[in-house]
């Protein structure tokens, strides 16, 4: 009996010291020396049990992941294997409905950033990509028209900003370019008390975003310009007060990741989930056109999707787009069997998928 407690808490023990490890592993110190400050041993290795029987290593390091913050740890780590730990404290908060650990809760002043590095700067100059999870618990009181959830720069120069337009709640994403600011605007707002995925990606002429797993907006832009030091801030930027800004916007955040490539489609629709609503895939329904006429909506699907009819309407329709933030209170939706003496009438097309 003895020789068996000694075994399981030389088994935990071990994790323990993986687990350790695991953070402790950089692969650029020079960028961030701060990261080792919280640990105390350090492995090259695996962990090997019972003459090799059982192997503890660390988890897999994906290409192009440059950061991954879980929110699951005391500490803001890094779960990419690329060293960019982020600084600051941050309260926790219910994982994602998907989750079994827990979220980053940033309200009022409460931000965290991740020193700035010549492969993040290097990604932000090119091609890159986000994707997250964020629950609003309160837009809080309005004094201010716009609140930020990440950026990257400093009190003098932005590079890219996330931003929620308080009033209208629409998603507002921000490139520097050789054009200037180039601003995309969401057709989806954010709803408060439900999870919410995000997901992003910009090329050196396009920035695109996905909500819930659904396509929802295209800008064209211009070529990047040269990115700043700044450094990227997630929750109420430090310098806000500084620029007359009162956010208090309360708010879950996680699984945070950041790439330096352009992630696929189908990655964004797994990722996703069941966000858009349980048994609801995200293919099924796109975003025809808003506050339009009959025939334009007939003609704004694609050619895999058709003007959703009316029995696809209360059997899914209506409720992604609740979800998503696209239905507005008593806005006229359109459906296949529209008259057309409705032509003078504006609404909001939604296109299903041809099955």
């Amino acid at each position: 009996m003895a020789r068996k407690y000694f075994t399981t808490i030389t088994v935990l023990l071990c994790c323990l010291l993986l687990w350790q490890s695991t953070f402790c592993q950089d692969e650029s110190t020079d960028d961030t020396p701060e990261a080792y400050e919280n640990c105390d041993l350090f492995l090259e290795n695996g962990i090997c049990l019972y003459d090799g029987d059982t192997v503890l290593t660390p988890p897999p390091t994906i290409d192009h992941l440059m950061l991954f913050l879980t929110f699951d740890q005391r500490q803001n780590i890094d779960q990419s294997g690329r060293g960019n730990h982020a600084r600051g404290p941050t309260t926790r908060g219910p994982g994602y409905f998907l989750s079994q650990g827990y979220s980053g809760h940033f309200q009022g002043e409460q931000n965290i950033n991740v020193p700035t590095s010549s492969d993040i700067n290097s990604a932000f100059e090119g091609e890159y990509s986000m994707s997250f999870w964020i629950f609003i618990n309160s837009f809080g009181t309005l004094t201010t028209e716009q609140c930020n959830i990440i950026e990257k720069g400093n009190q003098h120069t932005s590079d890219f900003s996330f931003t929620i337009e308080m009033s209208s709640r629409e998603i507002l994403i921000t490139v520097v370019t050789s054009a200037g600011e180039q601003t995309l605007t969401s057709n989806a707002r954010l709803l408060s008390h439900r999870w919410t995925h995000i997901s992003f990606f910009k090329t050196r002429r396009l920035l695109v975003l996905y909500v819930n797993g659904n396509l929802d907006a295209v800008l064209q832009i211009q070529a990047g310009a040269e990115i700043s030091d700044g450094d990227l801030y997630l929750g109420r930027m430090p310098w806000q007060d500084y620029i007359g800004s009162g956010c208090t916007l309360n708010f879950y955040l996680d699984e945070f990741k950041f790439w330096d490539t352009v992630i696929e489609e189908s990655y964004i629709e797994a990722e996703s989930g069941l966000a858009v609503g349980a048994g609801i895939d995200p293919h099924s329904i796109q975003l025809g056109c808003v506050n339009c006429g009959i025939n334009r909506a007939s003609q704004s699907c694609t050619d895999e999707y058709h003007l959703c009819t009316t029995i696809e309407l209360y059997s899914f329709a209506f409720s992604a787009a609740k979800s998503m933030g696209w239905a507005r209170s008593g806005q006229r939706i359109w459906s296949d069997r529209a008259e057309e003496e409705d032509s003078s009438d504006l609404g909001l097309a939604l296109c299903c998928r041809n099955y």
